[in-house]
């Protein structure tokens, strides 16, 4: 009788542990590489950040759009289902990729606020935002200038 008991504690460990690490489809951490810049560029130059990376990694990221080496990182998300998302005027230039998008449309977007507390040098206070992360999905979109920059998780991540 204990011994059923001891395997049946494990097995739900078990599907508890790998239920839970397919529960965070937001989960930032990795390696984003961008794809392309769609929109209008105002200042920057598209073909200077493709194939450029952004890596978060437990309170720690570097790349082409954000950097905090372990500086009182933290994040916030809010949930949105595409319609209502393309719907917000603050998200208006994601209209922009909205045929990507609403191949996704099952999806939840995780729009993501990203800050950098700078503890060190309080001129090295960041935000990342919208850092927009798909349900199920190794897409994010950035909102930057008059356009969304499109990255896609790097092969060794997924």
């Amino acid at each position: 009788m204990r011994e059923i008991f001891f395997k049946l504690i494990l097995s739900l460990l078990f599907v508890l542990t790998n239920t839970y690490s397919h529960a965070l489809p937001y989960a930032l951490d990795g390696t984003w590489v961008i794809k392309e810049f769609v929109g209008e560029s105002w200042f920057l130059d598209k073909e200077t950040i493709k194939d450029k990376i952004q890596v978060f990694y437990k309170g720690y990221a570097k790349g082409a759009l954000y950097n905090c080496d372990y500086e009182g990182q933290s994040s916030t998300y809010t949930e949105y289902n595409v319609t209502d998302f393309l719907k917000n005027p603050e998200f208006s230039n994601f209209k922009l990729v909205q045929e990507e998008l609403r191949e996704f449309n099952n999806s939840v977007l995780y729009v993501n606020r990203i800050s950098c507390n700078g503890n060190s040098n309080p001129e090295n206070r960041q935000v990342l935002y919208p850092f927009v992360t798909l349900g199920h999905n190794n897409y994010a979109y950035y909102l930057f200038e008059g356009g969304v920059i499109v990255l896609r998780r790097s092969e060794k991540d997924l």
